[in-house]
């Protein structure tokens, strides 16, 4: 494998209630490491069939998923998703598998998502980050989002805001 995975070779697509399978692969691959820096939610089966399934539906969630070809076989290699997607400037989680960390699938599923935001009228984006989550917060900053503060749990809150030009007359 390469150290760098091309854009082209990745496909973004919105979950659907026949993902549960592959969702639930996706987690069983994640290490200790990476599920104490993302934990919107367990990493169960149960979990999986629930957002491959009923919240498919939910209009306050968008949840995609990233994959690779391998062995004639779509993989899921990453996640990303926004919660409270009626606000103006949503939540965002991410999540790559950990072979496929450090090779630019962060960076490729944060500008889609940011675009797909933008593109559906946000102000901007939101996250939370673990203060040892290192690797995403470099990740964050190299895709614009800033520090703004910290949540109530003591983790940072960063902030990815548009750039509206306006013509003042």
């Amino acid at each position: 494998m390469s150290d760098k995975i091309m854009e082209q070779d990745i496909t973004i697509q919105p979950f659907t209630n026949q993902d549960s399978n592959m969702v639930y692969a996706f987690f069983q691959r994640l290490s200790t490491e990476t599920r104490t820096a993302f934990r919107p939610h367990p990493f169960t089966e149960e979990t999986a069939k629930q957002l491959a399934g009923e919240d498919v539906a939910n209009v306050e969630t968008k949840r995609f998923a990233a994959s690779l070809r391998i062995d004639n076989q779509d993989v899921m290699i990453g996640y990303f998703f926004f919660w409270d997607w009626h606000t103006g400037v949503p939540s965002f989680g991410i999540a790559v598998a950990d072979s496929y960390q450090g090779m630019g699938l962060g960076w490729i599923m944060t500008s889609y998502a940011l675009e797909f935001a933008r593109s559906h009228g946000k102000g901007g984006v939101m996250l939370t980050t673990d203060r040892t989550n290192i690797r995403g917060q470099a990740l964050y900053k190299k895709c614009g989002f800033e520090i703004i503060g910290h949540d109530l749990t003591g983790e940072f809150l960063l902030i990815h805001r548009y750039v509206i030009n306006m013509c003042l007359y």
